[in-house]
């Protein structure tokens, strides 16, 4: 039988990572797409594109790792989306609506990318790419307002706005280049954060950065990102 071969690329221009499947995938096999996702995982992407074209599933067990992959996605950073497209074999495809009716799935590449910025109503998720200059932060305040009014979570709206300019401040401090936001939440957590591009000829004066309490940074070969979370209870606040 012929093997899983993987290969793992950049797509810096959206900040995302892709991993190109083909071969069988099996019980014994399946932990080596795994490791690939997790790998990309520590660069904290924007989102993880899994191409299977060409990917048959040979053990129904196997089917379930791209469920307990776009959980594990989600629940990286800011939120990671995990994006399957080229999805071919029947049998897979069934396997994967049957235990998660929720994943994206897309016919080829340049459709998962649009998917990236324009996700399924169903997904809790907004990416943007900001204006360049002192609209930043207003477009990131407008921006994160309305999403939270779009997920019932109008009590946040405001809370929101102030903390997108405070991760606005804090990446100007990376590597300057076009910043983007990226919003998701589940039942408890509102996740927001903005990147800024990778410019290795650039000095970075976040090199040694100490963001204040509760917000993060992070410094990948896609970009550098600053997030926070807020709590998505009203009572919480």
């Amino acid at each position: 039988m012929a093997e899983l071969s993987i290969v793992v690329e950049q797509l810096p221009g959206h900040g995302a990572c892709l991993i190109r499947a083909t071969g069988p995938l099996t019980a014994w096999n399946r932990h080596h797409l795994r490791r690939a996702v997790l790998k990309c995982l520590t660069e904290i992407p924007t989102a993880i594109i899994v191409d299977v074209t060409g990917v048959h599933l040979v053990d129904r067990i196997a089917g379930a790792a791209f469920v307990s992959l776009r959980r594990e996605s989600a629940r990286t950073g800011p939120g990671v989306a995990f994006l399957l497209c080229g999805v071919e074999d029947r049998l897979l495809a069934q396997r994967i609506r049957t235990l998660d009716r929720n994943q994206p799935m897309y016919t080829g590449l340049d459709e998962a990318i649009d998917g990236i910025y324009n996700g399924p109503g169903v997904e809790r998720w907004l990416y943007r790419r900001l204006p360049d200059g002192l609209l930043a932060p207003i477009d990131a305040g407008m921006t994160i307002a309305d999403a939270c009014t779009a997920w019932g979570l109008s009590h946040l709206a405001f809370p929101a706005r102030s903390v997108v300019f405070d991760l606005h401040l804090i990446a100007r401090r990376c590597p300057p280049g076009r910043q983007s936001l990226a919003a998701t939440y589940d039942d408890n957590l509102l996740l927001v954060s903005v990147r800024t591009p990778t410019t290795p000829d650039t000095p970075a004066s976040c090199a040694r950065l100490r963001p204040p309490p509760g917000f993060h940074h992070k410094a990948g070969v896609t970009g550098h990102i600053v997030w926070t979370a807020l709590p998505t209870r009203p009572a919480d606040f």
